[in-house]
């Protein structure tokens, strides 16, 4: 693949929220953006600008009002929902502000899951990537450990190995920190 290729393309993107039938709040309106492949693009703004907005419809967590979104050469404005899981699945990261760890599971398993999830990877394939991912992000002592047995930092860390899993096209940070 070539270095300078789209992964990310919004065209006019505009997203309405309607409080009632008459009362509504334009979140996004007319958003144009482009993102190349190995760019690092920033969104920043005041509380209630739309930057959430703008990364859960980049993210195909949720659809705009109008405009299209293209993801990796794909028109995904109009896929449906199962479509948009496995595509997420396979060609997305998120790290969330929350993590979204799954508590029941060690680091190791929250990172491997993803991978076991799309049927590409063995379970031994996926704990041995699960592994280098975790070292990679500096945390592979605390491989064994649960979300509650690790810090915020930990936890941040494990939430990007698990965004690295399936080897993205590009990867949704919201209100990242250095840990």
């Amino acid at each position: 693949m070539k270095g300078n290729e789209e992964v990310v393309k919004l065209v006019n993107i505009s997203k309405r929220y309607y409080l009632s039938s008459s009362v509504y709040v334009d979140a996004l309106i007319n958003v144009n953006l482009s993102i190349r492949r190995g760019e690092i693009a920033i969104v920043m703004g005041p509380s209630g600008s739309g930057k959430t907005t703008l990364m859960n419809i980049m993210g195909t967590l949720d659809k705009p009002t109008s405009g299209r979104v293209i993801i990796d050469g794909v028109d995904v404005t109009d896929a449906d929902e199962k479509y948009l899981t496995r595509f997420r699945l396979e060609r997305l990261g998120f790290v969330f502000q929350q993590y979204n760890l799954i508590s029941q599971l060690t680091a190791l398993e929250n990172v491997m899951l993803p991978m076991l999830l799309t049927g590409r990877y063995t379970k031994d394939e996926a704990r041995e990537k699960a592994r280098l991912l975790l070292e990679l992000v500096g945390i592979g002592e605390f491989a064994n450990n649960r979300p509650s047995q690790l810090s915020g930092g930990q936890q941040q860390r494990v939430a990007i190995a698990r965004a690295l899993a399936n080897d993205p096209s590009f990867i949704i940070m919201d209100e990242p920190r250095a840990p």
